[in-house]
This record gives structure tokens, C-alpha cells and sequence, in this order.
């Protein structure tokens, strides 16, 4: 079994009586987030995300905000 350098962070976290090897379930789950975050597109693809949302929502019956939040002008 080979160990990490001194000072080297873990790759995750290790159970007791669980395969080292192996990575948990939250690592496995978050790892494609993760990924995706760290790429330079992710911030053009949310907001890309975000203004079709804006566009949906200002079209939709719920534009008018005064009916939401019960408030009058």
C-alpha cells in the first residue's frame, strides 16, 4: 500500500474497515460538480442558465411581482 507524502492532502476520506481505495459516496457524488466548477465555462453556462430563467419568469403569469408579494402602488 503506497502512502502520501508527508504534508500531501488526502484525495478523501477513508473509513475504518473500508477499502482506502475506494471513495465515499459524497465524493462520488460531488465530483462532477466539482469538475464542472473548475472550468472556465461553468460561469457562462450559469449565467446563460440564469437569464433564460429571467426570461421565463418575466413571460410567465408570476411577472407581475405586486400579486406575488401582496403589495400595492
Amino acid at each position: 500500500m503506497s502512502r502520501a507524502p508527508a504534508g500531501a492532502a488526502a484525495s478523501h476520506t477513508v473509513t475504518p474497515g473500508a477499502d482506502p481505495d475506494t471513495p465515499s459516496l459524497i465524493e462520488r457524488v460531488l465530483a462532477p460538480f466539482q469538475r464542472f466548477a473548475r472550468t472556465e465555462s461553468a460561469s457562462g453556462l450559469v449565467l446563460l442558465a440564469c437569464t433564460a430563467l429571467a426570461l421565463a419568469w418575466a413571460n410567465s403569469p408570476w411577472a407581475d411581482y405586486t400579486r406575488i408579494s401582496g403589495r400595492r402602488r
